[in-house]
C-alpha cells in the first residue's frame, strides 16, 4: 500500500492595520529587569576604594617585574598611608601569581625577582626569606628532576628502537637517524610523566604561597 502525504501551507492572519513593534518598550523592559536585579546590591565606599587601588597595585607590580631599577617601596609610599594596604595586597597577589614551575631556564630569574619583591613588602622578613629559600630550593629540584627524567625517557626509547634503526639501515643501505622526540608514543609518555611531576610540585608551591600570604 502506498501512502501519500499532502502538505498544505498554513496561512497566518495578517497583523492588524497600523501595527508597529515598539522596540523602546522591549529595551526599557530589559533595563528595568537589570536595574531590579542590582538595586539591592550595596557597594560600600571602602570596596570602591579597594578596587580602585587594586588596579594601581597591579600596575606597580608590572613595573617592578619588568623594570630593572624600579623602587617598589618608593612607588607605594607615593600614595596616602590609608590606601597603601590595598596597593600592597594587590602587588603581593600579582607577585605570588608570577612564582611558577620553571619549565624554562629564564623563569628561574623571574621567580627570584617576584620573591624578592614579596620579601620587600613583608614586615617579618626573616620568615619570608626562609619560605622563599625553601621555594627556590624545591623549584631547582623540580627543574633538575624534569631534565633528568626527560633524558632518561629519551635514552630508553633510543635503546628500544636501536634494533629497528639497524634493520632499516641494512635494508636501504643508508644511515638512519630516528627523531625520538617526534614519536607520538614518546610524546604521550612524557606528557603523562610531566603531569605527575607538576602535580607534586604544584601542591608544594601553593601551600608555600599561602604561608607567605599569612605572614605580616
Amino acid at each position: 500500500m502506498i501512502h501519500r502525504y499532502f502538505w498544505t501551507r498554513v496561512q497566518f492572519p495578517p497583523p492588524p492595520p497600523n501595527f508597529e513593534m515598539d522596540n523602546s518598550k522591549i529595551i526599557r523592559s530589559s533595563l528595568e529587569i537589570a536595574l531590579e536585579k542590582i538595586k539591592n546590591i550595596n557597594i560600600s565606599d571602602e570596596e570602591i576604594k579597594k578596587a580602585e587601588y587594586f588596579e594601581i597595585g597591579k600596575k606597580i607590580a608590572g613595573q617592578y617585574l619588568t623594570e630593572k631599577k624600579f623602587n617598589l617601596l618608593k612607588a607605594i609610599d607615593s600614595y596616602p598611608e590609608t590606601v597603601r594596604k590595598y596597593i600592597k595586597e594587590s602587588i603581593e597577589n600579582i607577585l605570588l601569581m608570577n612564582i611558577v614551575l620553571p619549565r624554562k631556564d629564564s623563569i628561574k630569574k623571574e621567580n627570584r625577582k617576584a620573591m624578592e619583591g614579596i620579601v620587600i613588602l613583608k614586615k617579618d622578613k626573616n620568615t619570608a626569606l626562609q619560605i622563599c629559600s625553601a621555594i627556590e630550593e624545591q623549584l631547582n629540584n623540580y627543574k633538575r628532576q624534569v631534565d633528568e627524567t626527560y633524558k632518561q625517557l629519551k635514552k630508553n626509547f633510543q635503546s628500544y628502537l636501536e634494533d629497528t634503526r639497524k634493520e632499516m639501515e641494512q635494508q636501504i643501505g643508508l644511515k638512519v637517524k630516528i627523531n625520538i622526540e617526534s614519536i607520538p608514543e614518546f610524546q604521550k609518555q612524557w606528557k603523562e610523566i610531566l603531569s605527575q611531576i607538576d602535580s607534586e610540585y604544584t601542591n608544594f608551591l601553593e601551600l608555600s604561597k599561602q604561608e607567605l600570604k599569612n605572614i605580616s
